[in-house]
This record gives C-alpha cells, structure tokens and sequence, in this order.
C-alpha cells in the first residue's frame, strides 16, 4: 500500500468477519480495540478474583500517567481509593451485573468476567466524569484531597485542573454503551467469540461512543494541521466509516472558532476561565449534532471549532446564507447550553477538498476581532480589511495594554490583559510553537524593558527576564510555555512594584536555576540559603513562594522527570538510571517511582498494550 494513501486509525479499521473461529476472535479483538482508541479513551484492568491485588492493563487512556489516583498517592489518600475498589468488588461478586461507581468526583465502571458459575475476575475501566467540572466542583474536590484552599496561584491545583478537566466525559447515553463495550469484552475473555458479538459491536461502533464522545484525531486531519500527514483529498468523497460514526455525507468547507471571555477579573479566574473552556468543547460536541453535515473539536484549551458545509445544490449566494444561519443558530444554541456570552469567528467557505486549515486561521482571527466590534459573531468574508495579514502585526495593541497594564495596572487588569495577550498569540502564530515562542518571548522582555525605569534594581529585572527566556527556550510543549510565561510576568510585575520583593525573586531565580542544572548531583541545603542570603528555614519559606512547590518535592519532580527519560530513551539498568537521575538508593528510587506514577521503572519501561484470554 502508498503509505500517502493510508488511512488513519480509526474505529472502522477492521475486516469483516471472517469463516474460522481464528479470523472471528480477531475481528472482534480488532473492533474492540479500535472502539477503546479511538472513542473510549479510559484505562482497562482486570483485576483477578484470586488476587485482587494484581490488576492487569488490557489498554491504555492516551494519558495513562496523569489520573486522579497519581494525585491521592501524592496527598497519601490511597487507602480511601482501596476502600472504595473494596466495596465495589464485594458488591460485584454478589451482584454480578456493572456497576458504576464514584470516588472524589471521578466515576469508574466494574464488570464481572464470568463463565457459568464463575466469575473470574472484575473489568474495572475509569477514569471518566458523568458532566464536565465547574470551577466549584474543582475547588471542594481539591480542597477535600489536599486539605489545601483552591488558590489558582498554587501550582499544584493548577495541575490537577488541567487533570480534572482533561477527563472523559460519559453523558447517559455514551455511559449506557460503555457498560455495553465492557461486557463484550468480559464475554470475550472468557473465551466467547460469534457473530452477534461481531455485529453488537459495528452497533456500538454507529451509535452513542462515536455520536457524543470526540474521535482522537479526525478534526486536526480533516483540517490539515500536519503537513507531514496530509489527507488524501481524491475524489473529494467520505469513507463510509465517517458517514457512519461523524454524521456527515461530504466533505467540510467552513470553519466556525468559538471562545468565552476572558472571565472577570479576580483570584481563580485563570481556573475559571479553564472550566468554562471544557464545558464549551463538550457541548460544541454535543450541539454539533443537532446541525446537518456538522462536526465539532477542541481549539487547544480556550475554545471549540466547528467545521459544515452547504448544499451543493445550492447557488453561491444561498449556500452563504445556509451557513451563515446554521451558525448564527448553532451559535445562540451554544449560549443557552452553556449559559456563557461567546466569541465567534467564521472563515470563508472553501471548495470541497481544499485544506481548512486556511478557513480555520481566517475563522480565529474573525474571533479575535469580536471584542473591538462589539459583536458575538464575526464574517473573516465582512470584516478582512480590518485584520492585520502580516505575521504578528495584530499583537502590537494586545501588546501595548499588556505593557500599560504592568506600568501601573491593578494586579486583575494585569490579568485581563495578559490574557487577552495569550489568546491573541496563538492565533496569530496559528499555534506553530516556534512562532508562540517567539511571541511570549518578546512580550517577557518589552514589559521588563518598560518597567526599568520604575525599579531601583535593574539587576534584579534582568535576572527575571533571563529566568523566563531560560524556561521558554527549554519549554516542549504549548501548555508549559504558557504556564512559564504567566509565572514570569507575575515576577517581573512584582520587581517593578517593589524592587525589595524583586531582589528576593531574583535570588530565588538563580537559585532555581542552579538546582535545574545540578539537580542530579548532591545538593546541600546550607550552601543553597547561603546562595539566597538566607537562613535555612528562611530560604525553604522563600523557595516555596518563589516556585509554588516546597523545595524537597520541586527537587524530586526534577530527578523523576529525568529517570522517566532515560527509562525511555536508554537501555541503562533501574540502578544506573537511579544513580544518573541524582537518586542514591535504587530502593528509595523505586518506591518513588510508583508513588508518583503507579507504576515500577521496570513496568513504566515496558508498558503492555493488547488483551489476552483470561
């Protein structure tokens, strides 16, 4: 086959059943598989009755690493979640039929695995939420894990948001086929493999998983966001599997970008502003298939893309009007669902086969221009002349209220236009990283360059805007740069008001960058407050502050981070990656290891994918 022409994974890649009892059990494992990759994305175990203890992966989510119970190990809150595996075991066994069950907001599923009279074992598969998260429900369940306040300042609530909300979420009809899919797969294990398995499962496969849960890639595909992976556009014709399973008979040419405002100013707002974004992309999900030849996705995490088409048997001018009153429509429905005032952008319609990735540029930029309109819905097509083309050229007044905003702004003003920046970032550089980059490295240093003349110490701006250029350059993925962006300027901001506050930072920064680069050898505690100015208790106070992490577990993360890479791109022994990761016991090194992960080094190293036959 031409590699150019194959096809993505997806739900639909499997043959057809086949005669021998061999080809059958493979369709169905291939059917079954490819539902869990493509649709329901949740970790699989099962879990045998003669030991519960030892859980089996049979598959894992696409963020296997990051889950509710990598949290609870860290606050040492397990027990609560063995307890609660307990109970639902003891129930199965008696009960034998699934059972879902809920552990500090995350929901998880339990089948039986039985055969005659015996059950075998439990499928337990999670972690999944029945709605998406308010910031409400963040802050209790936080605070309930953590014993902490939900301070957004805090890194570590930060990170279980980005957790929390990263979820998946089963609405009624998607939990009900999920609980469907988890019997198959009992039923299949144990050993049972025919036709009406096969067919339960193409029905699964047209029906709630695919209608109101995202596919894993098919929007960044249909829109052509990697170059190096273009869609083959032949014929302009859908594969029947997207007809079946996306509810659309030809190809998209319009693209629609929705977002929210940037929420009032005040504490929290950045976890606010989070919570609402999830909410709008789950029901941009939902509420995309209430229109015709309409499919909706995730535009990174603030807001959601639409992408439709008109009827071919229209003229121009009505298959213009068609689209502008499907999204006018879908619009208004979207502010009912969700109970937010939106942003919307429309890029210009296409042909059929065209790559959208233009119209979805032209549809974000439209967004950005809403505010200074002073309208909810832009046409790119009404207002183009009013958008700056060039490359950046629309940042220089986000980037002149950011200044403003930092030379003598109130700290929620500061906030607004920072975000306002960010937003406006990744839709001009169109999300390319070096460009986002590039982007947030200027602004860093435009706002310390403006705040210099206001600081009695130069010196302690320049090692602040150093440390961010420093984290920027190092940063690999969007969501860490944005992070390093924000906790930079909130420094910088802090120098320039008091330049008392700005020394300590500054000590603190080098400090941080001393321990970045020598994490993996011996670091003494007096030398490093000596470093600060310091006393000991002083400097771990301090240090705290500065990086939002005590200085032992910033540390820890530090030399973890590294032994998960070299696991990965190493063939070193447990006890050399221990050793170069700056840990002096193999032991202590392991049960870290699985205290922040779940897993063993051994076990993260080579990670099973597949099922077998119990």
């Amino acid at each position: 086959m031409n590699p150019s022409r194959r096809i993505f994974p997806s739900a639909h890649s499997f043959p057809a059943p086949l005669g021998t009892d061999r080809d059958l059990r493979f369709t169905i494992y291939v059917r079954i598989h490819n539902l869990f990759a493509a649709y329901f994305n949740l970790n699989c175990f099962f879990v045998p009755a003669s030991n519960r203890t030892a859980w089996k992966p049979l598959f894992y989510s696409r963020d296997t690493l990051h889950n509710p119970t990598h949290f609870e190990s860290f606050f040492r809150k397990l027990r609560d979640r063995d307890r609660f595996n307990e109970l639902h075991f003891n129930r199965l066994m008696k009960e034998r039929k699934t059972l879902v069950g809920t552990h500090r907001g995350f929901s998880e599923l339990f089948t039986p695995v039985v055969s005659g009279s015996t059950c075998h074992g439990i499928l337990a598969a999670g972690s999944f939420v029945q709605e998406p998260f308010s910031e409400a429900d963040l802050g209790r369940q936080w605070a309930d894990l953590s014993g902490r306040p939900a301070d957004a300042p805090d890194l570590d609530y930060l990170s279980y948001a980005r957790m929390a909300l990263g979820a998946l979420v089963l609405n009624p009809k998607a939990l009900e086929d999920g609980k469907k899919l988890l019997q198959i797969l009992a039923d299949y294990l144990c050993g049972r493999a025919d036709e009406t398995m096969a067919g339960q499962l193409e029905v699964l496969r047209k029906g709630a998983l695919s209608h109101c849960l995202p596919h894993f890639m098919w929007m960044d595909f249909m829109i052509g966001l990697d170059k190096f992976h273009p869609r083959v556009t032949a014929g302009f014709v859908l594969h029947e599997w997207e007809k079946e399973e996306l509810g659309i008979t030809r190809y998209p040419t319009t693209v629609l970008a929705v977002t929210h405002p940037v929420p009032a100013p005040g504490q929290g707002s950045t976890i606010r502003a989070m919570a609402r974004a999830n909410r709008l992309q789950w029901e941009s999900l939902w509420v995309a298939r209430e229109f015709p030849e309409t499919v909706a996705g995730k535009l990174e995490d603030y807001g959601a893309l639409f992408v439709t088409s008109a009827s071919p048997l229209k003229t121009k001018v009505q298959a213009k009007l068609e689209i502008r009153e499907r999204m006018e429509a879908i619009l208004a429905r979207l502010e009912k669902r969700t109970g937010l005032k939106l942003l919307a952008g429309v890029g210009n319609t296409l042909s059929p086969g065209d790559k959208l990735v233009e119209s979805r540029h032209q549809a974000m930029l439209a967004m950005n221009l809403c505010p200074s309109l002073g309208r909810s819905l832009v046409f790119y097509e009404d207002h183009s002349e009013n958008i700056p083309q060039g490359p950046g050229r629309g940042l220089r007044p986000a980037l002149s209220r950011l200044r403003k905003a930092f030379q003598g702004g109130s700290f929620p003003e500061r906030e607004v236009a920072r975000s306002d920046f960010i937003r406006q970032a990744l839709t001009y550089s169109q999300e390319h990283p070096e460009s986002l980059r590039a982007h947030l490295l200027e602004a860093s240093f435009f706002v310390a360059d403006s705040l210099l003349g206001r600081s009695g110490d130069k010196t302690a701006l320049g090692v602040l805007a150093d440390s961010v250029e420093e984290r920027l350059l190092r940063a690999s993925t969007t969501q860490d740069m944005l992070s390093f962006f924000r906790d930079g300027l909130d420094k910088i901001g802090a120098a320039g008001d008091r330049p008392s506050e700005g020394e300590r930072l500054a000590h603190m920064e080098e400090v941080r960058r001393f321990v970045d680069q020598h994490f993996t050898g011996p670091l003494r505690l007096k030398e490093l407050a000596k470093k600060a100015g310091l006393s000991e208790p002083a400097f771990l106070k301090g240090f705290q502050r500065a990086t939002g992490h005590k200085f032992s577990k910033y540390v820890q993360a530090l030399r973890l981070e590294e032994a998960k890479r070299l696991l990965r791109a190493s063939p070193l022994s447990i006890l050399r990656v221990a050793q170069e990761s700056g840990f002096n016991s193999t032991s202590y090194f392991v049960q870290t290891f699985k205290r922040a992960t779940g897993l063993t080094p051994g076990a993260y190293r080579g990670r099973p994918r597949g099922i077998t036959k119990v």
